[in-house]
């Protein structure tokens, strides 16, 4: 079964999928070009959204946290969202070992970082959970991964970006196959870092 297609840097929580997600560009010195991200949301039940403050009241304090600050990413309130998410995370590494809340507040708090304009920060984040994603077999690593190059490549290290990417392409392939439309949304990330790096007959 497809479960890796969905839009690039949602935020995550067990409520209905987020109203809007970041386009994911790379900005790499020299070449500038928007990436579209078409996938279909359509991964697991933890995909955040958009809540109403009475889905809040009524959740438990982890989901309250995550709930809040999804709406106020939603606002554009990137600072508020991420003081929430910060104190999901904190909450979140109480739990079981194997709790997927600590992956998903983790990737919460990269996306806020990244729409606050912190890829250095983000990237910390994203690198945890990837670890955390690998030990446990989760399918969603790509996509993680995916994230992980993307914001190294806002900090300008294309090289590391291009092994991040080519580690999604394996992992992807393997998971959907190589016509899935992540796997093309990969090579381009993939191709815009090798363009970068000077290596045009391999973008």
């Amino acid at each position: 079964p497809d479960s890796v297609s969905r839009p690039a840097d949602h935020a995550w929580c067990r409520v209905p999928p987020a109203k809007d997600g970041i386009q994911g560009r790379m900005r790499f010195p020299g070449r500038r070009r928007q990436w579209r991200h078409t996938a279909a949301v359509g991964l697991t039940a933890f995909l955040l959204g958009a809540a109403e403050p009475a889905a809040a009241q009524q959740a438990d304090p982890w989901d309250a946290l995550a709930i809040a600050g999804v709406a106020a990413l939603n606002r554009g309130e990137a600072a508020d969202a991420l003081s929430r998410f910060l104190g999901a995370l904190e909450m979140a590494r109480t739990f079981a070992a194997n709790d997927p809340r600590l992956v998903n507040s983790l990737l919460n708090v990269a996306t806020a970082y990244r729409r606050l304009g912190r890829p250095d920060q983000s990237e910390v984040y994203y690198a945890e959970a990837a670890r955390l994603q690998e030990a446990a077999g989760d399918p969603e690593l790509a996509v993680t991964l995916d994230r992980l190059g993307l914001v190294l490549g806002e900090q300008g290290l294309a090289g590391r970006a291009t092994e991040v990417f080519r580690d999604a392409i394996t992992r992807i392939k393997r998971i959907a196959g190589p016509d899935h439309p992540y796997t093309a949304i990969l090579l381009e990330h993939l191709g815009e870092a090798l363009f970068s790096l000077g290596q045009f007959g391999e973008a």
